[in-house]
């Protein structure tokens, strides 16, 4: 969804995944790299299309996902708004390279931060960042 929403111009939009405290599950936050202290649990939104049931399997795809995003979360997305050449390609890049049930996290919740210069994945592949992290 987020490779949809900077295709669509947000190219200011970034993305903090993490692995709860419990390590059983995978969370997202969003951020605008302009207003560092706004966020948006992705994760969180993502779990109330399933209206609380962890069973129920979200069958959008990320076109109609960035879709509906937008259209709930407008006034967050707006100042998202511009251009990054560079993020937007590593993110792109780094999304395709995930196998279909792998995702990335650059820390998890139990104190533990990963080195700036790469983010791991929940199968244990190292992730190189960009130079800003």
């Amino acid at each position: 969804m987020v490779k949809e929403l900077h295709k669509r111009g947000y190219g200011n939009l970034r993305v903090i995944p993490f692995i709860s405290p419990t390590g059983l599950t995978w969370r997202c936050e969003l951020i605008d790299i302009k207003k560092q202290n706004e966020t948006l649990a992705a994760s969180r939104w993502i779990e109330s299309k399933r209206n609380g049931n962890m069973q129920v399997e979200i069958n959008l795809s990320p076109k109609e996902l960035a879709d509906l995003f937008i259209k709930e979360n407008i006034d967050f997305l707006e100042p998202c708004k511009g251009k990054s050449d560079e993020y937007e390609k590593w993110y792109s890049q780094m999304v395709e390279n995930l196998t279909e049930n792998e995702l990335p996290h650059a820390f998890d919740t139990s104190d533990y931060f990963f080195p700036t210069d790469y983010w791991l994945t929940t199968e244990n592949k190292k992730i190189n960042t960009l130079p800003e992290g």
